[in-house]
């Protein structure tokens, strides 16, 4: 791996799931209104009334194929509902991206449960940063040793603030000039972070 500028790695603390989805989403709209090329999986929580538990989609940002991750064991059902067949297949779309595509961003909704055992999107994230691709996701309490004896120093846990972690991004990419999607050109991190430039999505 060439040497960074930046830490290769941002994982906001998942404190709040639903706060911590939020965000990044957020920071998917951002980096696209930027015109940088991400590519990975958000999450996508449905919710039922005759159940205790959301279902719980990943949805492809490349292919927009959407797989529900979480298996129906019934209404009070308690304890790890992952399936972990469609989470791989997930992971596989994310590979495949990285593979054959020009992303310059990874994004994922989380290092969890998956991630810990070995699977998931482990090996994705291992490939980005061997390319020198910017990974950004959130961890749980419970995942964050795991995150940490995998990645060390290469990655930086920070609070789920949206501000610190666009100002992230932007350091991955000081000299940016915009793709098809952008209108940045010639235009500091600064006054983009402060809405002096044009406007960014919230």
């Amino acid at each position: 791996m060439k040497q960074a500028t930046h830490t290769p790695i941002y994982a906001i603390r998942r404190d709040d799931p639903e706060a911590a989805d939020h965000i990044v989403a957020d920071m998917l709209d951002f980096a696209r209104s930027l015109g940088i090329l991400v590519t990975g999986v958000v999450q996508k929580n449905i919710r039922r009334t005759d159940r205790v538990h959301n279902d719980m989609h990943l949805v492809s940002i490349d292919s927009c194929n959407e797989y529900r991750i979480s298996e129906d064991r019934g209404k009070f059902s308690a304890g790890c509902r992952l399936d972990r067949d469609l989470i791989a297949r997930a992971a596989l779309d994310v590979e495949r991206a990285l593979m054959t595509g020009t992303p310059q961003l990874l994004v994922l909704n989380k290092f969890g449960k998956a991630e810990e055992e070995g699977g998931g999107m482990r090996q994705a994230i291992a490939m980005a940063t061997e390319a020198d691709i910017p990974v950004f996701m959130s961890v749980g309490r419970l995942s964050l040793g795991s995150l940490l004896d995998f990645a060390g120093p290469l990655v930086e846990v920070a609070p789920a603030e949206i501000t610190p972690a666009r100002a992230w991004l932007l350091s991955c990419f000081p000299k940016w000039e915009p793709g098809i999607d952008g209108q940045r050109a010639g235009q500091s991190p600064a006054k983009i972070l402060n809405g002096e430039v044009g406007a960014i999505r919230q």
